[in-house]
């Protein structure tokens, strides 16, 4: 029987939008050595993947749980044709193309929660983290890491997050086989940034406000040190997140931590 990382290898051969899959049983996170790779000229749709990370970042600087041969932890290289400004849009483009693939799996209930996390029955599937680099105006390279809870169960969760997170066996009662999503999730996502680059923000915009399922949800948030909370109205033209407020008037949030209610 094929293995993981053999099943990996494969997928150059498969997929026209990669170039390569570099694995590793155990790294400190895919996100770092993607940058490092993408640094030294590592070419678009080049792949790290990895059974375990032992720094695992999400956004805000927090730590990923990544419990070995449990989740698909991998980090995507692309150099898209776009504007430096637009760059932070491919977070919300790639969770547009997460998004398409579970829902197309049964998992219907599933939540876009701005920016970067993949929400059901308000616990955490898996998250995404994106790091730009540029020159000049022009994007130089993108690094698009993705964690995704595949066969975890309550055990395989640190206790300080078991409450908080779910994973895909636990939602289906099914298993999954890493490699095959991987590759689905690969060619979408590719997919995804690059008609961001080629139709622009505004169809992005328009598309996750239809999709990601957050529209009209109560949320809370912190502006300006101060908890605040308030009703998802969309998005901005830039990708900020547009919230009436519980005062009636209208917050745009650019990087603020948001909660689901």
């Amino acid at each position: 029987m094929e293995n993981f990382q053999q099943a990996l290898q494969r997928i150059p051969g498969k997929s026209p939008h990669i170039q390569e899959v570099i694995y590793f049983p155990e790294i400190g996170s895919t996100n770092a050595e993607a940058v490092e790779r993408a640094r030294s000229g590592a070419l678009s749709g080049t792949v790290v993947v990895a059974e375990s990370q032992s720094s695992g970042r999400g956004r805000l600087g927090r730590h990923w749980d990544s419990p070995s041969g449990k989740g698909l932890y991998f980090s995507l290289i692309l150099r898209p044709a776009l504007p430096a400004a637009q760059a932070p849009l491919t977070t919300l483009a790639v969770g547009l193309g997460l998004a398409q693939i579970f829902r197309e799996s049964g998992i219907h209930e599933l939540i876009l929660k701005w920016p970067n996390d993949l929400i059901v029955a308000k616990k955490k599937l898996g998250g995404i983290l994106t790091e730009m680099y540029h020159s000049g105006s022009r994007v130089d390279f993108i690094v698009v890491g993705v964690g995704i809870n595949v066969s975890q169960t309550d055990a395989d969760f640190s206790p300080e997050v078991a409450s908080l997170a779910t994973s895909l066996q636990q939602i289906t009662k099914r298993v999954w086989d890493r490699a095959e999503l991987l590759e689905k999730l690969l060619n979408t996502l590719t997919n995804e940034v690059e008609r961001l680059a080629t139709t622009g923000p505004a169809i992005l915009v328009r598309r996750w406000e239809e999709e990601s399922g957050m529209i009209g949800l109560p949320i809370s948030f912190e502006e300006g040190g101060q908890k605040d909370g308030g009703r998802v109205l969309g998005l901005a033209a830039d990708g900020r997140l547009r919230v009436q407020k519980e005062d009636g008037s209208v917050a745009e949030l650019l990087a603020e931590d948001t909660t689901l209610l």
